[in-house]
């Protein structure tokens, strides 16, 4: 991703309106501004035909267009909640899962994100053809770029079925051997913290059911960190350990992930307050 974004920002990005991406720092917005930023009137400037309207209203280009000064986007997830040991016990489980290496990619620090030059790139995100709008064409990532960079599976089942809260945290238990108590309202997972301080090495003599344990609780944990993070940035989804039941389910990966990034880019380019941030595996 750090020679893609280069060769990116070789291409025109370093001229982004909204920031210089080489390292300038960005004047604060006032407080109002943070607090409260009107949407934009019709009378914006041009409608494209091929643009759909109710995008581009809201578009953080059009801002930037109109004189808007935007602050960059925080990227959630990526290694900030404590820290899972990988242990070569846990092998035959993920390359069960296809999974094996997406997750050798993933086992030591996660590369640090520039959310800068990230942002650059969301300014120019266009939900209508899914692809990045640049001053040399339109560039995007395909599936097999996708599989390639990932190593996460592209063909098999999708990741899909019918999400049920009742009874949740035991079915949790049942899956890694245990189970935090619920605080206040939160109902969709469990805390990464709460993984890393009670799942991050397996036990000493531990049999294979616990080994088992662990080494679901680790490959959700990298999942919720890394690809699907939830809007808190902070929580592992409970849904996505359900996949993680019967390694040998054959999941199509790759395929849930790219769609959850191309979603993340649609809400993203949406997103203009000064505290905004994005999901999704950048």
């Amino acid at each position: 991703m750090g020679n893609f974004l280069g060769m990116l920002l070789h291409l025109g990005l370093d001229h982004a309106p909204t920031f210089v991406v080489a390292g300038t720092v960005l004047p604060c917005l006032s407080e109002e501004a943070v607090l409260w930023r009107p949407p934009l009137a019709d009378n914006i400037g041009p409608r494209y035909s091929m643009l759909d309207w109710a995008f581009d209203k809201g578009h953080r280009a059009r801002f930037i267009e109109n004189g808007e000064m935007l602050q960059p986007l925080r990227m959630r997830g990526h290694g900030v909640h404590g820290h899972m040991d990988y242990d070569e016990c846990y092998a035959p489980f993920f390359k069960k899962a296809r999974l094996l290496g997406f997750v050798l990619q993933f086992k030591r620090q996660p590369p640090t994100l520039v959310h800068a030059a990230l942002t650059a790139l969301i300014d120019r995100w266009r939900p209508e053809t899914h692809s990045f709008h640049l001053p040399c064409g339109e560039m995007t990532v395909t599936l097999e770029d996708w599989a390639m960079i990932t190593a996460m599976p592209i063909e098999g089942h999708a990741l899909t079925g019918q999400v049920e809260r009742t009874n949740w945290q035991q079915r949790v238990a049942t899956l890694i051997g245990d189970c935090p108590a619920a605080k206040g309202n939160r109902t969709s997972g469990v805390p990464l913290t709460w993984l890393s301080e009670h799942r991050q090495t397996w036990p000493e003599g531990a049999d294979e059911t616990t080994v088992e344990w662990y080494a679901r609780a680790y490959l959700w944990y990298i999942l919720t960190e890394v690809v699907f993070p939830d809007s808190s940035g902070n929580s592992a989804n409970w849904s996505y350990l359900f996949f993680l039941a019967d390694w040998d389910a054959g999941y199509s990966w790759g395929t849930a992930s790219l769609a959850y990034l191309y979603r993340s880019l649609d809400n993203a380019m949406q997103r203009t307050g000064d505290k905004s941030n994005m999901g999704g595996f950048v």
